[in-house]
């Protein structure tokens, strides 16, 4: 088997991003938006490094190059986007706060959080499962 480069105009698939949003949920404690814009400034690192190394960037599978990336990225720096964080943000999140994000990401991280995450979840499918599952906490 002959491995790939990253494309130049990568972009992270939602699949990806959801997978980790859960990565992350479940080893940091932050609120959906820093998960979903850590989870984009990974995504930025991760594509500005592979697309700029000249040699040895050639991979069999890139997504599990990027899950070897997110998750040494979140035990190496973690820490610091969490305690950013616990200084400077407010003390609830709520939904208005969402406008800056992708309604993707949103959608992702929320159902990662209520716990209706599924691998291979379509966004209508994820869309759907947090939409359930919200009426059911209310």
């Amino acid at each position: 088997m002959k491995g790939t480069r990253l494309p130049e105009d990568w972009m992270l698939p939602a699949e990806w991003r959801t997978w980790a949003l859960a990565h992350i949920d479940k080893r940091l404690a932050l609120d959906a938006f820093t998960a979903n814009d850590y989870t984009s400034e990974i995504a930025d690192n991760f594509a500005d490094y592979w697309i700029s190394k000249s040699s040895a960037a050639t991979k069999l599978n890139w997504q599990r190059t990027w899950q070897v990336w997110v998750r040494r990225e979140v035990q190496t720096n973690g820490w610091r986007i969490e305690k950013r964080t616990a200084e400077k943000a407010p003390a609830t999140f709520t939904p208005k706060d969402t406008s800056a994000m992708d309604r993707d990401g949103y959608l992702a991280s929320a159902a990662v959080r209520l716990g209706v995450w599924r691998p291979g979840m379509s966004g209508y499918e994820i869309e759907e499962a947090v939409r359930l599952a919200s009426r059911t906490e209310h």
